[in-house]
Formats: C-alpha cells, sequence, structure tokens
C-alpha cells in the first residue's frame, strides 16, 4: 500500500513539473553565417515545440467521435503535428474538422485569426492562452577581441502565420527558414512566452502587461492591482495566467 502511495505521489508530482516546464518563458540565441537560417533545426528545441516529446491527446469531433492520438505544438508557426506509425509525422487538418484536443490538462480549440489557443475551462469563451514562440534577427559585429556584439541595427523578423507555412487544411510539413540578408554572421534571438488572450464581443485582445489589463478593466483597477500585487503574478507564466483568469472571471 505505502509503495503504491509513493508512486502516485511521484507521478502527480512529475505532472506538475511538466505542467511548469510548458507554461514557462524561454529566451535563447545563436549565431550563424548560414544564408538560409533553418529555424527549427537550429534552434533549443524548448522554442521549438510546445512539449519535450509527442503527448497523448484526445481529439473531440462534432458528431461525439473522439479520436487518440500522439500530439506536439510546433510553436514558431502554429502547427500541431501527429505522429503516427503508418504515415510518420504530418500536420493536423485544421478549420472546422474537431471541436477541440486535450492534451494532458491542456483544452486547445482552433481559431481561425489566433490558430491554436489553450482554452480556459468553465471560463465561457472570454479567456485564452496563446502559445507562441517569436524571433528576431541581429547583424553581428566582432568586437575588438574577436568577441560577437549584436549590432545596433535590429531586423525584426514577424511570427509566420500558419497559412503561409502548412496550409489551414493542408498536412504536408514545411520547414521553416529565414533569409539572412547581412551578407555576414548573425544572431538569431528566440522568445518563448505565454500571451493572455481576452475576447471582447468576439475580438481578441492580448495583454502581456499591466497597462494594458487596466485598460481593459478600468473599472477595477483597484482590485486588479492589489491582486497582481499580493499573488505576485506574472504575465510570462501559464499558470499565472490561469490564476489571473480566474480572478478577472469573478468581477463580472
Amino acid at each position: 500500500m505505502k509503495t503504491s502511495v509513493k508512486v502516485y505521489v511521484t507521478l502527480l508530482f512529475g505532472l506538475f513539473l511538466l505542467q511548469g516546464i510548458y507554461g514557462q518563458t524561454h529566451r535563447v540565441s545563436f549565431t550563424t553565417i548560414e544564408r538560409e537560417i533553418d529555424l527549427e533545426n537550429l534552434a533549443d528545441p524548448k522554442v521549438v515545440y510546445l512539449f519535450e516529446d509527442f503527448q497523448k491527446a484526445r481529439v473531440y469531433y462534432p458528431n461525439e467521435r473522439i479520436i487518440e492520438m500522439y500530439v506536439n505544438y510546433r510553436l514558431l508557426v502554429d502547427d500541431m503535428i501527429v505522429k503516427t506509425e503508418r504515415r510518420g509525422i504530418q500536420s493536423m487538418i485544421r478549420g472546422d474538422v474537431f471541436d477541440s484536443i486535450r492534451i494532458n490538462d491542456m483544452l486547445f480549440i482552433f481559431d481561425r485569426n489566433l490558430g491554436f489557443i489553450e482554452k480556459f475551462e468553465n471560463h465561457g469563451n472570454a479567456f485564452y492562452i496563446k502559445h507562441q514562440s517569436t524571433y528576431t534577427q541581429d547583424e553581428v559585429v566582432r568586437g575588438a577581441y574577436g568577441e560577437p556584439t549584436p549590432s545596433a541595427s535590429t531586423q525584426a523578423v514577424n511570427i509566420v502565420s500558419a497559412s503561409s507555412v502548412a496550409g489551414r487544411t493542408g498536412q504536408h510539413i514545411t520547414d521553416l527558414t529565414v533569409q539572412n540578408l547581412s551578407e555576414g554572421e548573425v544572431q538569431i534571438n528566440i522568445l518563448r512566452r505565454p500571451v493572455f488572450v481576452y475576447f471582447i464581443d468576439g475580438e481578441p485582445e492580448t495583454i502581456i502587461n499591466r497597462r494594458q489589463l487596466n485598460r481593459l478593466f478600468p473599472d477595477h483597477r483597484s482590485d486588479i492591482r492589489a491582486f497582481l500585487r499580493n499573488e505576485s503574478i506574472s504575465f510570462d507564466e501559464r499558470d499565472d495566467l490561469i490564476r489571473l483568469g480566474n480572478f478577472l472571471t469573478s468581477l463580472e
């Protein structure tokens, strides 16, 4: 009996640990002289994929059909990929084909404007989390001792939309490459961050700081200020964003 309890506690602790890893903010950088930069191949996997490995998921369809499959999420290109024994790895068909996807304690839906977003359960259709990675490209100038230092001029690279990479209904997986136009060494900086999304009359508003939050909830500024301070809420952590969603729901 004690052994069973010990195993259960160990598994439970492991689940909490994984949840923390999946929801954390990460920043990575690397340099390259390649003209065609394969971001996903060169970057640390923790900013490329939401999960360290493929996860068992349950996909719910409108006709109450449920299919289990192994999936992962490509953060840079908003692409949910499926691993199968017969066909290998493919992009999941998007659009209105399925209702939702449950992966561990996370529930995802597909929004035509935002792509795959995590839904806050029991909160209607107001609060979501967008898991994503974005990147910038800096030209590198070598210092006096040969140390690389990013130049003052930064070339910002917008996040690639899902439609331009994999297609909204296609299953073909396309590599993500960006052009190095500097004719020299560049530094790629990738930021992985969960983004809090609030839907107002069907339109999404992203909230990444306290100022934006106060602007959207002007009648509750004092309550929000106290909650953020007392609960030490970070806009970079998934678990804190869920706590924030729970609090905002109680205000409505």
